[in-house]
Parts: structure tokens; C-alpha cells; sequence
């Protein structure tokens, strides 16, 4: 279901059992029969279009997903509030938990679309910090800086965002030590020093 939702068209029965390790005709059909009848709802159109090689979700279907609003519609356009909302629905990885499929074709599939979902999130919290950093809103804009290393950890900018932030609130000391941090993470993780820019600041 997660792939046919994100994944939107039709797409050959060989390609959906390659992706989940399916060697049996048999057992895909079956797996296909579930999740229609799984999906079926009174009065609504029917959840799957299924042809003779291809399968695909209805796109008449009544679905929402937070993982589509997230990375396809457009937010430079969007005013605040929106943004905040369209950030809210960021709650960490896709399909987080326990390994759902012992197939590496998944796995390499679901790999691309978290990072796809990590990098729209680290988009919204730096368009956002920016924003609330204009008009004059220094805690909230250095909250969001803070959650954005948080989520990319090695994003220089996001750490050089978080030590100018905490020394225009007058934490002098806390940018400095923040530097530390930095400049250990960097080092220990990736073997490099901060960039002149970095330091400089």
C-alpha cells in the first residue's frame, strides 16, 4: 500500500513482486485481492486498478497521506502558518519500526524516500527559522535552528544559524561551547575542521 500511494500510476505485476521478494504469481494475486478488500468502502470508487500486468492505486480513490502532502505540493507560496503546518506533518522517519520487509528492493526504495521526506523537512525548518529570525522572534527562530541540526547534524550553516542566534539573545557563552560541539561533531565524524566561515563567526 505504501508504495502504490507514493508511487502513483500503474505498475507491472513483475515490478510489485520483484519489490517485495514475491516469487509466486499466486501469492501476489492474493496479496492483491487483501488489500483491495481492505480498501473497500460503501459507496466509494474501487480502491485498486487492476489490468492484466498492471496494478495501481485508483486516483479517485478518497485517500489522504501525509507523506504526499509533504513532498508534492509546492510551499514557497505558502504563508506562515502554512509552512507550520505543512512542517507538522514531519514526524520522523516513513514507515519507522521494526523491519518491515526482508527484501532489499523495499528497503533501497523506502532508503531514497526518507531522505527525499528528511531534506523537505530540513527546507521547511530553515525557510521557517528565517522567517521568524526577520521578524524579531529570536527563540522561536532559534528552536527551529536547533531542531534543523538536530535532523542533519553536519549542516554547518544550520550550526553557524544556532551560534549567532544564541549570541544576538545575549548567550554569549552558549554559542561558544555550541562551537565546541560543532567542531568535535565535525571532527569525530567526518574527520574535517570547521570551514574558515565557521570559525570566523
Amino acid at each position: 500500500l505504501a508504495f502504490l500511494v507514493l508511487e502513483p500510476g500503474r505498475h507491472s505485476r513483475e515490478r510489485l513482486a520483484e519489490l517485495l521478494g514475491i516469487e509466486s504469481p499466486g501469492h501476489l494475486r492474493q496479496l492483491l485481492s487483501r488489500l483491495r478488500s481492505t480498501l473497500e468502502l460503501a459507496g466509494a470508487p474501487a480502491p485498486l486498478c487492476i489490468e492484466r500486468n498492471l496494478v495501481g492505486l485508483a486516483p479517485d480513490y478518497p485517500l489522504s497521506c501525509d507523506v504526499v502532502e509533504l513532498l508534492d505540493k509546492p510551499q514557497d507560496i505558502l504563508p506562515l502558518a502554512g509552512l507550520e503546518a505543512r512542517l507538522a506533518l514531519y514526524a520522523g522517519e516513513a514507515l519507522h519500526g521494526p523491519n518491515r520487509s526482508a527484501c532489499p528492493e523495499f528497503e533501497s526504495w523506502l532508503a531514497i524516500r526518507r531522505e527525499q521526506l528528511r531534506q523537505r523537512a530540513v527546507h521547511l525548518l530553515q525557510t521557517l527559522r528565517q522567517a521568524r529570525e526577520v521578524r524579531g522572534d529570536l527563540p522561536e527562530a532559534l528552536a527551529l535552528a536547533q531542531r534543523l541540526i538536530e535532523l542533519d547534524p553536519w549542516n554547518e550553516s544550520g550550526h553557524r544559524d544556532v551560534m549567532r542566534l544564541l549570541a544576538a539573545s545575549g548567550q554569549t557563552a552558549a554559542a561558544l561551547v555550541h562551537y565546541a560541539h560543532c567542531e568535535r561533531s565535525l571532527h569525530d565524524t567526518l574527520g574535517v575542521a570547521p570551514s574558515g566561515e565557521t570559525q570566523a563567526l
